[in-house]
């Protein structure tokens, strides 16, 4: 039970960690998206 436990928080963890991951790509894609026409003029 124990182990499972181990198991089920490193897929908390991981889950979590994708989700940042994919907001952190965005942010960035918007900023760059952002810049380019800044950069166009």
């Amino acid at each position: 039970m124990k182990g499972y436990d181990v198991v089920w928080r490193l897929n908390r963890v991981h889950t979590h960690l994708r989700s940042v991951h994919f907001i952190l790509k965005c942010l960035i894609q918007l900023r760059e998206e952002c810049q380019s026409p800044l950069s166009n003029i």
